[in-house]
């Protein structure tokens, strides 16, 4: 079995762009321990400063009969024909999968989503978190530390994240579209939430009463009734709310506004 001149350059360049991207420990991890077949297959085809592992890839490629590779990170097709994309671990809840380059724990950080369990409490404001990665980017908000700034408006931030999402407002890009009715966000987690209203399905459930709700906020809100929680609270006379709006409503009152 051969490789054309133009499949061996595309080979090549792709096992390079792996080697790049650090996708060579997770690809070992794969494919140890390999047979002596796959490795003798593997050899019919030799490049200089190719290991073993980039050998079994390219073995790969020759038994699919497809020499379209692109990085893990792009989801593209060599990721899904050999394998590479497999997602065996699926939630209970709403059947999202993940793959092997996750393991496990990809499914168990999503699992959070609908628990709602966030087991990375801040030691300074008590706010808690369902991923470690959030805990520390949260903690820069207590040291100071906002290193990224909008040449806009001027307005800092703590993470590059923040910065990317804030400028939208400037620019006014959207770019998670809705397929089923075409309205527009500004952030991901926005265009999921709201693709809950067409499917119908209510993943947030309250552990006290058992109501569901289509966003996670939904339920964070419905929650304060249970536990009394009113942290929006009015500067001018102290009363407090468990809602932003109903705040932003009763501040009318000393402002003069009428609803």
């Amino acid at each position: 079995m051969e490789l054309t001149g133009e499949s061996k350059e595309t080979v090549s360049q792709s096992l390079k762009h792996k080697r790049e991207c650090k996708s060579q420990d997770s690809l070992e991890k794969q494919n140890e321990p390999a047979s002596n077949a796959r490795l003798k297959v593997a050899a019919e085809y030799k490049e200089p400063g190719l290991n073993s592992v980039d050998q079994i890839v390219i073995q790969q490629l020759i038994h699919i009969g497809k020499n379209k590779i692109s990085c893990i990170k792009q989801e593209d097709a060599f990721c899904q024909s050999a394998g590479l994309r497999e997602k065996p671990y699926k939630c209970p809840d709403c059947e999202k999968s993940f793959n092997h380059f996750s393991y496990n724990s990809g499914l168990i950080i999503h699992q959070r989503i609908h628990t709602g369990e966030k087991p990375y409490k801040c030691n300074d404001c008590e706010k808690s978190f369902s991923q470690k990665s959030h805990l520390l980017s949260h903690q820069r908000t207590h040291v100071g530390e906002k290193s990224f700034k909008c040449l806009d408006c001027g307005k800092s931030f703590s993470y590059n994240s923040g910065l990317v999402i804030h400028q939208r407002i400037h620019t006014g890009e959207k770019p998670y579209k809705c397929s089923d009715c075409g309205k527009s966000f500004n952030q991901r987690s926005h265009l999921i939430s709201h693709q809950g209203i067409h499917t119908g399905r209510k993943p947030y459930t309250c552990k006290d009463c058992g109501k569901s709700f289509s966003f996670n906020s939904g339920l964070v809100i419905h929650q304060r009734l249970h536990t009394g929680e009113k942290p929006y609270k009015c500067s001018n006379c102290g009363k407090s709310f468990n809602q932003k709006s109903h705040l932003i409503s009763h501040q009318r009152v000393h402002s003069g506004l009428k609803p």
